[in-house]
């Protein structure tokens, strides 16, 4: 398809053609001191805005559970975790009634 870049739309069909822009305005737009979204302060090297959590690159809005799984323990690894740290309070006690005798 031949178009005209300088053009706003398609010389045949007359769509309106993406909007490309260069490295430089790129660049510019990361540089913002404030998030697009929420007007958070922003450092130019962040990628993620922590206050939204919006991509500062792309400007989407990312889900706060979007891939993340929060780890749960079984009743079985709780257990075993309780009786570990009790085994070793045990420890720290008999060390200090050794020291202490």
């Amino acid at each position: 398809m031949v178009t005209d870049p300088q053009l706003g739309s398609c010389v045949h069909c007359g769509r309106a053609l993406p909007q490309k822009t260069s490295p430089l305005q790129r660049k510019e737009k990361q540089s913002s001191d404030t998030c697009p979204n929420c007007g958070a302060m922003v450092r130019s090297s962040e990628v993620i805005c922590i206050t939204c959590n919006t991509n500062l690159v792309t400007g989407k809005v990312i889900p706060k559970d979007a891939g993340i799984k929060q780890a749960r323990l079984t009743d079985s690894q709780k257990r075993i975790i309780a009786f570990v740290g009790l085994g070793v309070l045990l420890l720290m006690a008999a060390a200090v009634v050794w020291i202490l005798l």
